[in-house]
C-alpha cells in the first residue's frame, strides 16, 4: 500500500526539483513516482527533508550516561562531586542496574588540587562502595580504593606498557587510571541488565531519529550492544538503519577487554537484522591531545611515531588487517594525531597494498575498507560464516 503525503514544503535534495509540495512512499519505504491507493497525510505545511547519516556515534554508552548514571558536569570538585553522587544514590535508580556500583560523568582536572583528584575524599565518603567516574574525554577513569580492590588492581602496580597510574609524590595511585591502565576497570563495571540495555538504546535511537537522523554508524559496539540491538529491531523498534562497529581494540568505550571482544566480532554476524548490521571492526590507535595526559600520538622531530602511545601492537594490528580484508570486513580507526594514520599506512603498504584511498568523516576519526587497504575491489562488507 502506498501513502500519499500532501501539502508539504518537501527539501529533496535533487537538484532537477530541489522543492515539492507532495510526495508518495510505499511500505517498504522507498519512494514512487506515481499515487496508488492508500491513506492521504495532510503535512499543512511541515517541512520535510531526507533522513540525516550520523558517520560516528555512541548511543549506547551516552544513552546509559543519561538515563542510569551520576550526572556530575564538568565544574565539580570533591565536595560536589560527592554530594551529586549521594543526591544520585538516594534516587536508587542505579540500584537496578550496575548493583551498589556508583558511576558518575564526568571529572576535569581543573577542579582538583594540582590537577589531580585523589581517591582518598572519595573514601572518606563512600567507605567501602565502589566509585567509578569518568574523565571528560571518557578515555580515562578515576576510581576509589573499592573500586580497585574490585577490579582486582594491586595495592602499588606497575605502569603497563599501553598507560599509566597518575601517582602521589611517595608513589602510590591516586586512582586515576590513564588510557590501558584502565583496561580492568573497564572491563570491571558491572554491565547492567539486559532490560536496561534495551531501554537505552532504544532511548539513543529515538534521539537519533528527533534531530532527523535515519541511518548511524555506531563506533564502540560490545557484546552486550550486539544483543540489545538484536533485541531491538526484532522488536519492531529499531527506526533506523544501525551499522555498529565492534571494537577489536579500545577498552574506554567497549568496556571490554580484547580478549573478549574477539568474540563478540567473531560472533557478529549472528546477530544481524533487517535493519542492524553489526559486521564491522573498529580500532582505537592512540589516545587524546588533551590536558592533562596527552595520550595522542603526534610524529617526532625524526617524522616517526613514538610507538609508546599507539594503542595497538603493531604485530597484532597487521595481522587483524590482513585478517578482516580475507573475510571482506570493513574497519574503522580512530587517530588524534598525524602518527597513528602513518602507521595505518605504513601496515597497509607491508600487506603489499597500493596508497588507500581514505574518506574523512567527522575529524580526527577516517574510515575505510579493508579492501580499500590492501588494494582489492570487492564492495560487500558481511563476513558470514
Amino acid at each position: 500500500m502506498t501513502t500519499v503525503y500532501v501539502n508539504g514544503n518537501v527539501y529533496t535534495v535533487d537538484p532537477t526539483a530541489p522543492w515539492v509540495e507532495a510526495f508518495a512512499v510505499n511500505e517498504d519505504g522507498t519512494f514512487v513516482g506515481k499515487r496508488g491507493r492508500g491513506p492521504v497525510v495532510d503535512l499543512k505545511g511541515q517541512f520535510v527533508m531526507p533522513g540525516m547519516h550520523d558517520a560516528h556515534c555512541h548511543l549506547l554508552v551516552a544513552s546509559q550516561e543519561k538515563l542510569f548514571e551520576a550526572k556530575l558536569g564538568l565544574d565539580s570538585g570533591p565536595e560536589q562531586t560527592v554530594k551529586k553522587l549521594r543526591d544520585y544514590s538516594s534516587s536508587c535508580q542505579h540500584l537496578e542496574t550496575v548493583g551498589n556500583w556508583l558511576i558518575g560523568n564526568f571529572y576535569h582536572w581543573r577542579n582538583f588540587k594540582d590537577k589531580k583528584p585523589d581517591r582518598k575524599f572519595l573514601d572518606d565518603a563512600f567507605g567501602d562502595q565502589p566509585v567509578v567516574i569518568r574523565e571528560y574525554t571518557t578515555h580515562n577513569i578515576f576510581a576509589n580504593t573499592a573500586a580497585l580492590k574490585a577490579a582486582g588492581y594491586e595495592e602499588n602496580p606497575e605502569d603497563p606498557w599501553d598507560g599509566y597510574y597518575v601517582r602521589r609524590e611517595d608513589g602510590t595511585i591516586t586512582g586515576e587510571l590513564v588510557e590501558g591502565a584502565a583496561k580492568r576497570m573497564w572491563a570491571s563495571i558491572p554491565k547492567g541488565t539486559p532490560e536496561s540495555h534495551v531501554e537505552a538504546l532504544e532511548y539513543g535511537v529515538k534521539m537519533a531519529n528527533r534531530f532527523g537522523f535515519t541511518a548511524v554508524q555506531e563506533a564502540s559496539a560490545n557484546a552486550v550492544y550486539l544483543e540489545a540491538a538484536k533485541k531491538l529491531d526484532e522488536a519492531g523498534k529499531m527506526t533506523i538503519n544501525l551499522d555498529a562497529h565492534v571494537v577489536f581494540w579500545g577498552a574506554a568505550f567497549s568496556q571490554e577487554v580484547p580478549e573478549t571482544l574477539i568474540h563478540s566480532i567473531n560472533g557478529a554476524y549472528r546477530y544481524q537484522t533487517k535493519h542492524f548490521n553489526p559486521n564491522f571492526v573498529k580500532f582505537w590507535l592512540d589516545g587524546v591531545p588533551w590536558e592533562p595526559h596527552l595520550t595522542h600520538c603526534p610524529l617526532a622531530d625524526d617524522g616517526k611515531p613514538d610507538y609508546h602511545k599507539i594503542l595497538v601492537p603493531p604485530k597484532i594490528f597487521a595481522d587483524a588487517i590482513e585478517r578482516f580484508d580475507k573475510e571482506d570486513g570493513r574497519a574503522r580507526f580512530t587517530c588524534a594525531a598525524r602518527a597513528p594514520p602513518g602507521s595505518r599506512l605504513t601496515v597497509s603498504r607491508r600487506c603489499g597494498a597500493a596508497d588507500p584511498t581514505v574518506r574523512s568523516m567527522n575529524s580526527p576519526t577516517t574510515w575505510m575498507s579493508t579492501q580499500t587497504i590492501l588494494g582489492g575491489t570487492r564492495s560487500s562488507a558481511s563476513r558470514q560464516r
